[in-house]
């Protein structure tokens, strides 16, 4: 017959089992066998309460190089100081004189020589001694025949160039630093320095102003010698075919001589309302060079002949006329 509580007996040799396992560990002393003497355990304080958290100790890293101090260096010795004797005061020095920061040009002309207030000063580059050249000077100059002081012929504010082979009377008085005299000369030095050509005594010019000695300027050219620039720009009162001839009207230097000759009386036109002899004209470079002087003269070319075929002067010396209709200023150099 199956029993019908099977836990009991599960119960049961649960039980048993554990009886078993205490009667292992305990075991009852015999009478033969005496138990040995055994103190009394001691009383063990357990605190009621859990031992405080202590905190972990930090991480504690490599210690640094160590740096070894660096030798100490002993200072050198420091060298008394000596007291600098006493030094008298310097003595005063005047200041030199200004200097002047241009210095001359050595190719700059020196002042011409004068030897006659009423006549030009001159420049000598002749072997020849003042005294000689004062005396050819004052023979070429009278025997142009000009009265002597006048305001037409040779003057004080003119020049004159003399070298071993020329003499040149340079006209700076109403005249653009014209040539209006020329004599040659032997070369000879000292008081031999003489003329090579004589008009009986009287020394010849070689231009044509006073060339026979009677002190007039010729009656076609304004002085010895003549510049004329041909303009082909119509003005108002010109003929329209003008430009396509040689010229309309003619410009030049305005220049104190009159142009007396009939035949030619375009030129004679601008007569009217020319420059004085008294306007000086100096030169806007003059230099030494070798042989000789270089001058250098600058002036406006205006009109100076009237091609209109009135010959009325109109519109004389007056700037160049452009194809525009405009004059302006147009500028001539001349020189030796």
């Amino acid at each position: 017959m199956m029993n019908s509580r099977p836990w009991l007996g599960m119960l049961a040799a649960l039980s048993a089992l554990a009886l078993g396992c205490a009667s292992d560990s305990k075991t009852t002393p015999t009478p033969d066998t005496a138990a040995p003497d055994t103190a009394p355990p001691a009383e063990v304080f357990i605190p009621d309460t859990a031992p405080p958290d202590v905190p972990p100790e930090p991480d504690i890293g490599e210690p640094p190089d160590v740096v070894e101090p660096p030798d100490v260096v002993e200072p050198p010795d420091v060298p008394e100081v000596v007291e600098p004797p006493d030094v008298p005061p310097e003595p005063d020095v005047p200041e030199p004189p200004d200097v002047p920061t241009d210095t001359a040009d050595p190719n700059a002309l020196p002042a011409p020589t004068s030897f006659d207030p009423a006549w030009p000063p001159y420049w000598n580059l002749s072997n020849a001694g003042d005294a000689r050249i004062a005396a050819l000077a004052a023979e070429a100059l009278e025997g142009l025949g000009f009265a002597k002081g006048s305001a037409e012929g040779p003057g004080p504010n003119d020049r004159l160039i003399v070298t071993r082979y020329l003499m040149a009377w340079i006209d700076q008085t109403g005249f653009v630093g014209k040539m209006n005299g020329l004599w040659r000369l032997n070369g000879v030095d000292d008081d031999g320095l003489d003329f090579v050509i004589r008009d009986g005594d009287r020394p010849l010019n070689f231009l044509v102003v006073g060339e026979w000695g009677q002190g007039k300027f010729p009656a076609g050219y304004p002085g010895s010698e003549h510049t004329e620039f041909p303009s082909k720009t119509p003005e108002f009162d010109d003929s329209a075919g003008c430009s396509d001839g040689d010229w309309c009207n003619q410009y030049a230097h305005d220049e104190a001589a009159s142009i007396t000759d009939p035949d030619i009386p375009w030129w004679s036109a601008c007569n009217t309302g020319q420059k004085g002899w008294d306007v000086l004209h100096e030169p806007m470079e003059a230099t030494l060079i070798e042989g000789g002087i270089r001058l250098k003269y600058e002036a406006p070319l205006v009109k100076e002949a009237d091609g209109d075929g009135t010959f009325d002067g109109d519109a004389c010396h007056q700037n160049w006329l452009f194809p525009d209709g405009i004059r302006r200023a147009v500028y001539l150099q001349l020189g030796y």
